[in-house]
C-alpha cells in the first residue's frame, strides 16, 4: 500500500494544472488507476488489522468498482481530492500502526 502511495505522490507533484488539463488524460488515468490498486493491496490486509484501524476500506471498494467499471462517471475533482489530501492522510495513519508493529505485511 505505501507503493501506491508514493504512486500517488508522483501524480500530485506534477501539479494540479497538469492532473485537470483536459488533454492531458494519462494523468487522470493514473490516477483512476492508483484507486484500483490500491483496492487490490487493501484486499491484502488482514480482517484483524481492520477491524483494529477503521479506515475507509469499504470506501476504497465501491471506488475501485466505480473506477473499474463506470468510469464514464468519474469526476477528475473527486480523483484529486483523493489523491491530494485523503489518501497521505491515511497513509501517515496506516505507516503509524504498522511501525506499531500491528501487522508488518500491511506496508509491503
Amino acid at each position: 500500500m505505501v507503493d501506491v502511495a508514493r504512486q500517488a505522490e508522483q501524480v500530485v507533484a506534477r501539479g494540479r494544472e497538469v492532473f485537470f488539463e483536459q488533454a492531458n488524460v494519462v494523468e487522470f488515468l493514473a490516477g483512476r488507476m492508483i484507486v484500483i490498486e490500491l483496492d487490490v493491496a487493501a484486499g491484502k490486509v488482514s480482517d484483524e488489522f481492520k477491524s483494529a484501524h477503521p479506515g475507509p476500506w469499504q470506501a476504497l471498494s465501491r471506488a475501485r468498482d466505480k473506477y473499474a467499471h463506470h468510469y464514464e462517471d468519474i469526476d477528475r475533482g473527486v480523483v484529486w481530492e483523493l489523491l491530494e489530501h485523503r489518501l497521505p492522510r491515511w497513509s501517515i495513519e496506516l505507516l503509524a500502526a504498522v511501525r506499531a508493529g500491528d501487522d508488518q505485511d500491511t506496508a509491503q
